[in-house]
């Protein structure tokens, strides 16, 4: 008997709890400020290289390895102020592919290693252009010098 009573007591009292609380209110209250977004200030390191060494393996097949496949590569990023923004110089060097074990020639690799990519960021690193699609397309036409294979490569 004692049980039940405390169950029902128990019962009475998450109810009243629950008839207290207030519905949601899908709209602010006036007269109360509206919480602003989190924002992040992009502050990178300024003249000072980020150096990255890059390693991607593929192994395809079956067996998982039989035909492998590895990239190795450097980035080194640099970041300057300009203007009211950033420019953000990237370089790849010491690019090595190799498959099966044997090392790739492919003028792609040559490509890019060819010329830095500059890249125009807004104040808050959100991208705005290609600061250099001259020195693009000079170091594609250099590396094919056929014009049919150098239009599919700038497209």
């Amino acid at each position: 008997m004692k049980m039940l009573a405390l169950a029902l007591g128990a019962t009475a009292a998450f109810g009243v709890l629950a008839g207290c609380k207030a519905a949601p209110r899908p709209f602010p209250e006036e007269g109360v400020a509206a919480s602003s977004p989190v924002r992040v200030a992009f502050l990178p390191p300024e003249g000072i290289p980020i150096v990255e060494r890059l390693s991607t393996t593929r192994s395809e097949g079956a067996d998982a390895g039989v035909d492998v496949q590895a990239v190795h590569a450097t980035l080194t990023s640099t970041f300057e102020r300009s203007d009211d923004g950033w420019l953000l110089t990237q370089r790849l060097s010491d690019v090595r592919a190799e498959r099966g074990g044997s090392t790739v020639e492919s003028p792609f690799l040559a490509l890019m290693t060819r010329f830095p990519i500059r890249l125009r960021l807004a104040k808050d690193g959100a991208f705005v252009r290609l600061a250099n699609p001259e020195e693009a397309e000079a170091a594609i036409r250099a590396t094919f010098p056929d014009p049919e294979q150098a239009a599919v490569v700038l497209r």
